[in-house]
């Protein structure tokens, strides 16, 4: 097992542990649960009763300002999957170790059991 311990930008000292599953699975459940909460947040502001804040007849760029702001919101759920994906979502090993698992492989078919034999008359 590698462990380091590395500073943070605030000045705080963090110790990281690479082979240590429960740190990893308890930092991408804080950070799924976050991802959840801007999402939702999103949805609410996007669609929801946040267009009322910015319904008026303004506009950026000669956009309106309520389709800039929806987009906007949809730019941030986008964020929120990109990132999910990245390191959420990401596999977790499991199916590496099934796959180096020795378990008796299935033997072939011949042609007759995938039936590309002769058709019956």
């Amino acid at each position: 097992m590698t462990s380091s311990t590395t500073e943070s930008e605030f000045g705080e000292s963090r110790e990281s542990d690479s082979d240590n599953p429960s740190v990893t699975k308890v930092a991408r459940s804080k950070l799924s649960i976050a991802l959840a909460a801007v999402f939702c947040l999103s949805v609410i502001m996007g669609t929801g009763p946040g267009v009322l804040l910015v319904n008026r007849p303004e506009s950026i760029s000669g956009i309106p300002l309520v389709y800039a702001w929806g987009i906007l919101w949809y730019f941030v759920q986008v964020a929120v999957v990109i990132v999910a994906s990245l390191t959420v979502w990401r596999s977790t090993g499991v199916a590496e170790s099934c796959r180096t698992h020795n378990a008796p492989s299935r033997p072939e078919r011949n042609s007759a059991e995938r039936g590309e034999g002769e058709l019956p008359r």
